[in-house]
């Protein structure tokens, strides 16, 4: 049994943890875990009320996952592998496993700044978000989000209509695109970037699922910058994260947004020690600096 079909099973059991799984295939042989995976009940790796016929369905189960992903070119990245992102291996609650469907070599691009902030934006903060990935690509810096209709799918547009290079975070497995109304945009990101997720196909999105998938987005950064949040958004979880991984987060004052009404997390970010940036051309010199010898001029934002 390969590595990954071995994770895969493992964690379709429901009862076995991330991390309880990556310890069974680090300190177990594969050719001892090949002998059966009842000998991990026996080890007392397994819970005992996992069943013989628990463990075949979930062998079942990875077999057809790994089986339409190969019919899809999906890759399966397991956290052993040398093509895992490096960024992820640094941070406390790293997945086991990733599904890609593109090309994930543009992921290991620095900076990779991710561009977070709400489905429903204010006019102004839309437009940041869109110059923004324009003028990321510019730096040839990755642009990561997680696909969401809002601040999220105009970072990604910004950065394709630039050429650039963008991978969106999925909270849920690669045959489900969420929000729908970005299929086509998903399939533009996926053409030249790449969409990730650490779900098998099948997996459909839940609320938990966003949150955990929110760590992944800070996780592959080394910048988070937050365009526009009220206090209850999901760009808050990852700008959490980012703390807890040693991110550097970047929020955009309210006043550069005309004043929006919907920047209460903006507020409450800075106020807890967030870096303030006050327009498109702050941020980009900020990051820039980050980056030794690179030059050029940032376009106007209207």
């Amino acid at each position: 049994m390969e590595r990954s079909h071995l994770l895969m099973t493992l964690l379709g059991l429901g009862r076995i943890g991330r991390r309880k799984a990556e310890f069974i295939c680090t300190h177990n042989s594969l050719a001892i875990i090949e002998a059966g995976l009842g000998a991990l009940t026996a080890k007392g790796l397994l819970p005992k009320s996992v069943t013989q016929t628990a463990i075949e369905q979930a062998v079942r189960s990875a077999a057809a996952s790994i089986s339409l992903c190969h019919e899809h070119g999906w890759q399966i990245v397991n956290k052993l592998d040398p093509g895992f992102p490096c960024r992820l291996q640094q941070i406390s609650d790293p997945p086991v496993l990733l599904y890609c469907h593109g090309d994930t070599a543009g992921l290991s691009a620095f900076p990779s700044v991710a561009v977070i902030g709400t489905r429903a934006p204010s006019p102004a903060a839309e437009a940041t978000a869109y110059f923004l990935g324009r003028q990321l690509a510019k730096l040839r810096a990755a642009v990561v989000s997680g696909l969401a209709l809002g601040c999220d799918a105009a970072a990604h547009r910004g950065c394709l209509e630039q050429g650039g290079y963008t991978a969106a975070v999925l909270p849920s497995g690669l045959d489900t695109i969420y929000p729908p109304q970005n299929q086509e945009l998903a399939a533009r990101i996926a053409a030249t970037g790449c969409l990730l997720s650490e779900y098998p196909p099948g997996i459909r999105p839940a609320r938990y699922r966003f949150v955990e998938r929110d760590r992944l987005q800070s996780g592959l950064s080394d910048v988070v910058i937050v365009v526009e949040s009220d206090i209850q958004g999901g760009a808050m979880h990852t700008a959490r994260f980012a703390k807890r991984q040693g991110r550097r987060v970047l929020v955009f004052s309210p006043t550069s947004l005309n004043d929006s009404q919907q920047a209460s997390g903006n507020q409450k970010l800075l106020a807890t020690g967030a870096e303030a940036v006050t327009s498109v051309e702050e941020a980009i010199e900020m990051i820039r600096a980050m980056q030794p010898g690179q030059s050029g001029e940032i376009g106007t934002l209207f």
